[in-house]
């Protein structure tokens, strides 16, 4: 079984990705910024209590690897802005996972160290992807409005 953790769970891209995840039987870990998200999380999201992990400082890391019984996650999905807070995300990452951000990163980051491991990074700009990939905007859209109450329906 694939493990996953998302980062800001709560939020809309998260919501989306727990519902992905649980489709396809992966074991979800997954952080929110307050209590209120994380009993949003456990009420409306279904999750356990000791899957969830505060996304405000990089604690998530010893969490996450205890859980895991320290093998880490296959795939984190970050999509929470700051180059600290992906190099903390990556020490949480299996040997040969895969780390996918798609928040914004400031400054230079250096990811070199998950490359030890066979792991890999990938960052995907939403901007850049709205602005140069309308073909594939249009297509979300149209499958977002076909099935909005389904992917919304535990907001």
């Amino acid at each position: 079984m694939q493990s996953v953790l998302i980062h800001d769970a709560a939020g809309a891209v998260g919501h989306a990705a727990l519902r992905y995840a649980r489709s396809v039987g992966a074991s979800i870990y997954a952080t929110a910024g307050s209590e209120e998200e994380r009993a949003s999380l456990i009420e409306k999201g279904g999750l356990a209590k000791d899957r969830i992990f505060t996304s405000t400082n990089d604690s998530f890391v010893v969490e996450v690897l205890k859980a895991t019984g320290g093998q880490g996650v296959d795939l984190a999905l970050n999509s929470l802005p700051g180059s600290e807070v992906l190099q903390a995300t990556g020490k949480c990452i299996a040997d040969f996972g895969k780390l996918v951000n798609i928040g914004p990163v400031d400054g230079l980051l250096d990811m070199t160290f998950l490359l030890d491991s066979g792991k890999s990074y990938t960052a995907v700009s939403l901007a850049a992807l709205m602005a140069k990939k309308q073909s594939v905007i249009k297509r979300y859209d149209f499958l977002l409005s076909r099935r909005q109450s389904q992917l919304l329906s535990w907001y």
